[in-house]
């Protein structure tokens, strides 16, 4: 009886086409009569045109070879290729080539047309050829994804690699050179910001913060993953036992930065980054510093109300 109501289903989309091929496959399985073979069930799948399925099947069933070819030829979505790969691998090392191969063959179809499914072939491919040794191969893959898109987290999948157990010491030194340099012909600041503070070169993060502060204001952020709200502060946390005066100028253009919202929660926030400022000039014995800064703060901002009093509230006189 079940079964006649999907019969009558018609299910738009492939989750839908798989709970309801689930269902029959459930019912099949609790019936000691009608049962399920692996044909049967491979049948439910290809009506369904779950392709996926009938290639996880055909695996179950030790097909391979016929799954190898049913997936070059029926997997057409980043994800699906690289979950059959990664059970491809599973089947037996024997297999891993094969695997690589077939991931290696789709990403040169989607290299142009698909960016975000060549990102997770090319992220598989990496993790992979460092799992099966080959190093050379994961780095070579790594640094062409950075200088293709060059953000933080392909400089730290180059960084991962290059300094994996069985490269060559040092391999990491000449690369950071060579993608610092492709961030500074390409004006990518704020991702060389982030990618020295990751690796505590706060002197280099400052250099690169105010390279990037000197570009036009819509370009400044481009490709930054911390974000406009966070890297300042970030960078002025890091700055703040070796370059105190840097950090309390970047505590104060947050601040303004917030102040020029317009809005109580900008005000509070910018009242806790003035007070990091204070709390340096103060362990400095610079007290008469911060007192003049606050003057002019609050006199550059006395028709705003809350702010005045998010500022009486932290005690910032």
């Amino acid at each position: 009886m079940v079964e006649g109501w999907l019969d009558a289903e018609k299910p738009d989309g492939d989750w839908v086409a798989r709970a309801v091929v689930t269902v029959r496959v459930i019912l099949r399985e609790k019936d000691p009569e009608a049962g399920l073979s692996g044909e049967e069930m491979l049948k439910l799948y290809r009506d369904a045109e779950l392709w996926e399925d009938v290639d996880a099947v055909l695996l179950d069933l030790d097909r391979v070879d016929e799954a190898i070819a049913f997936a070059r030829s029926h997997l057409r979505q980043a994800h699906e290729l690289t979950t059959f790969a990664n059970a491809l691998i599973a089947k037996g090392e024997e297999r891993a080539l094969t695997a690589v191969s077939l991931v290696e063959d789709f990403a040169w179809e989607v290299e142009k047309r698909d960016p975000y499914a060549d990102a997770i072939l090319q992220q598989w491919l990496i993790a992979t050829y460092g799992r099966l040794g080959q190093r050379e191969a994961a780095l070579t893959l790594a640094e062409k994804r950075f200088m293709r898109n060059p953000d933080l987290q392909t400089w730290r999948a180059v960084r991962e690699v290059a300094t994996a157990k069985g490269q060559a010491p040092g391999i990491w030194t000449g690369l950071r050179a060579k993608l610092a340099a492709h961030l500074r012909a390409r004006k990518g600041w704020s991702i060389l910001v982030e990618a020295e503070l990751e690796e505590g070169n706060v002197a280099a993060a400052l250099d690169a913060y105010d390279q990037m502060a000197s570009l036009p204001k819509a370009n400044q952020w481009l490709g930054c993953g911390l974000g406009m709200g966070l890297i300042r502060p970030s960078l002025a946390a890091a700055a703040e036992q070796d370059f105190p005066d840097r950090a309390v100028a970047l505590y104060c253009a947050e601040a303004e930065a917030l102040i020029a919202a317009r809005n109580r929660d900008g005000y509070r926030s910018a009242a806790g980054y003035l007070a990091k400022a204070k709390a340096i000039l103060k362990r400095q014995g610079r007290g008469g510093e911060w007192t003049e800064l606050i003057g002019t703060i609050r006199g550059e901002h006395k028709n705003l109300p809350a702010l005045r009093d998010e500022l009486d509230q932290r005690g910032l006189k």
